[in-house]
């Protein structure tokens, strides 16, 4: 288990919590992906394997970079995944697992 998912087993602090610090940790943005709904071309871009195996959600393009919600801290290939899709660089940001999750789940439900 990672510290996060350590300290919220523990009943010490709540998922929210725990990932504001973790973020904030590494020098990103949270982000309560209750707030946002992301941008559909976005979401197309990127397919559903993508999405589970990296446990991120793609947000929108901001500029020059594709925003990317991320349950941890991303590694080089999910960055050269959305450069290739994209061909932007990616800004991550950091949300709850559970919060991505449940995203992928609304987002990328059968039939949409």
């Amino acid at each position: 288990l990672s510290l996060r998912d350590t300290v919220v087993q523990l009943k010490l602090t709540d998922q929210e919590t725990a990932t504001r610090a973790y973020a904030s940790e590494l020098g990103y943005a949270y982000v309560d992906l209750a707030d946002m709904i992301p941008d559909e071309d976005t979401l197309d871009t990127v397919p559903k394997s993508v999405v589970r195996r990296y446990t991120c959600l793609p947000l929108f393009v901001d500029g020059e970079r594709v925003m990317v919600a991320c349950a941890n801290e991303p590694s080089h290939d999910l960055e050269e995944e959305i450069r290739l899709r994209f061909g932007l660089a990616m800004r991550a940001v950091l949300a709850t697992p559970k919060a991505i999750k449940d995203a992928i789940d609304q987002y990328y439900a059968a039939g949409l």
